[in-house]
């Protein structure tokens, strides 16, 4: 393939690349750039760094930085497949970046592929390319299970760019469709999994229930929050109600093709609108609502605030809501349904203070709501604790559970046993920072403009792929206003004393640190 010794690709945002002087650090960018170059960086991390670098117009410094990488590791293609692809952007570097992109994708299949793929979609046709770029993006979606979610809508994008050069009009019109641009063809590219429509609210997956285990499912993409579901030999316990009632019977009407079985449970996590705003569609007689024995103070909290951005709810949906619960849970309780052992286990954990864990312990399963999330607590109401966070997680790592179901599907999918066991160590290397900072009277700007990794994720790749968790300006941010808004303490920096339950006992909790062998991942 020839070209003029200026050619390179159109930027996607209709943009020149942004200047060099910026007006603000972008320090999740910043994290994510150094903890690419760390030992088995997960492709998850380096696609996140990909879209940030997009995102901001940042071409000739994404290319150095891939580049760079692709020198240093040649054992890893994607990191040549993503340096060419911000090559063919920059002027009179086309024809090699194409050849980069080949030799990657003879190197691995998979990812390379995808990058490739986008990347031939928007030469001309005289280039001679289209039908390839026809072939990766077909490829990708034969084995969409193998890739990321978000990855679709660029590869629709991309195969309506290919199939109209081709005359394939009617399979042009079917992949703008499928990528979301039917009836806004002049977007910017996105690659996310979640969707949103005025009538529909926020959605974070395509909609569907999925057994997770035998007996174990999940309704995802219904609405905002995941509905759960567990079949006894008896009856239905549900895990969660969903944002509205519309969602719940949807959910409810996917579980009937499964079990006619009644349901006998609904246990509620904790009093987030999106996991109780179906519960009237939930209800049968004889149904029985569980929650924590903070739920109603979390529930009325919730009602007083005002929340920002209408659109976590489909249009004329409220976030406030009057709920009762049957029975409440102030200390960890076992009980059995159906043959099932459930144990019950209140927590004061990352996002709320009514937190529920459903743990059970004969399939090694545990239902955590959303103990772990990017924002400790919802960033508009004032909940949420660092220090709750830590004991729930090492609460989490006692029961020694093989899967962990949260409220919504990228934390599921992304926040695992494997992830947790890493994370944990890595913040409270992050807390004991916060807390010298606090100690010696920095600013919360000095804080965020530290940008502290622990190191403890260099040895831990499922744990290090996670950002903002993990790179974590906003945790910074947040456990640096929880820690200088607490009274003080005895031990002078104002993390409180409480208790962490695990089976029928309580143990007193207290401040540890915890790195990781070399080639492990944190036990």
């Amino acid at each position: 393939m020839t070209t003029d010794t200026d050619a390179h690709l159109p930027n996607p945002l209709s943009g020149p690349e942004a200047p060099r002087q910026r007006i603000s650090r972008q320090s999740t960018t910043e994290a994510m750039m150094i903890a690419a170059r760390w030992p088995d960086a997960s492709p998850r991390l380096v696609l996140s760094l990909t879209a940030q670098l997009v995102g901001g117009r940042r071409y000739a410094e994404a290319y150095r930085t891939f580049d760079e990488l692709a020198t240093e590791q040649p054992d890893r293609p994607l990191f040549l497949a993503v340096a060419a692809s911000f090559q063919a952007r920059l002027p009179g570097q086309l024809d090699e970046a194409v050849g980069k992109l080949d030799a990657a994708v003879a190197a691995e299949p998979g990812l390379p592929h995808y990058f490739r793929g986008v990347t031939l979609a928007e030469l001309p046709l005289e280039a001679g390319r289209t039908e390839d770029a026809v072939a990766d993006m077909e490829f990708v979606l034969a084995l969409r299970d193998r890739f990321p979610l978000g990855l679709r809508r660029a590869v629709f994008r991309a195969l309506a760019r290919a199939y109209d050069q081709l005359g394939r009009t009617e399979d042009a019109a079917a992949a703008r469709r499928k990528a979301g641009l039917d009836t806004q063809p002049g977007l910017p590219p996105f690659i996310t999994d979640f969707w949103v429509t005025d009538q529909d609210g926020a959605h974070f997956a395509p909609p569907g229930l999925h057994e997770l285990a035998a007996g174990i499912f999940a309704a995802q993409g219904l609405g905002f929050g995941d509905i759960g579901f567990i079949v006894t030999d008896t009856s239905l316990v549900v895990i969660d109600a969903g944002s509205t009632n519309e969602q719940a019977r949807a959910a409810l009407r996917k579980m009937r093709e499964i079990s006619a079985l009644p349901v006998s449970h609904v246990i509620l996590t904790h009093g987030h609108f999106d996991h109780i705003g179906g519960l009237d569609a939930l209800r049968e007689p004889g149904t029985e609502v569980i929650a924590q024995t903070g739920f109603t103070t979390e529930v009325e909290a919730q009602n007083q605030a005002f929340i920002p951005w209408r659109r976590f709810l489909p249009a004329g949906a409220d976030h406030r809501h009057h709920v009762v619960p049957d029975r409440l849970i102030s200390e960890p309780e076992t009980m059995t349904v159906g043959g099932v052992e459930l144990r019950l286990l209140p927590a004061h954990g990352g996002e709320t203070d009514d937190a529920l864990l459903i743990h059970l312990p004969g399939r090694d399963i545990v239902f955590v709501g959303d103990i772990v999330m990017p924002y400790l607590g919802a960033p508009f109401i004032a909940e949420g604790s660092a220090e709750g966070l830590l004991d729930t997680l090492k609460l989490i790592e006692d029961l020694e559970p093989a899967l962990l179901v949260h409220g919504h599907p990228p934390l599921t999918a992304n926040f695992t046993v494997a992830a947790l066991a890493g994370l944990r160590p890595a913040l409270e290397d992050l807390y004991q920072v916060i807390r010298g900072d606090i100690a010696a009277g920095r600013t919360v700007f000095d804080m965020l403009g530290r940008n502290h990794l622990p190191d403890v994720l260099r040895t831990c790749p499922d744990a290090g792929q996670h950002h903002p968790a993990s790179p974590a300006p906003a945790h910074q941010l947040l456990a640096a206003r929880r820690a200088q808004r607490r009274p003080r303490f005895p031990d002078g920096v104002g993390r409180r004393t409480g208790t962490a339950h695990q089976g029928g006992s309580s143990t007193s909790t207290r401040t540890r640190s915890k790195t990781c062998s070399t080639g492990t991942i944190c036990p």
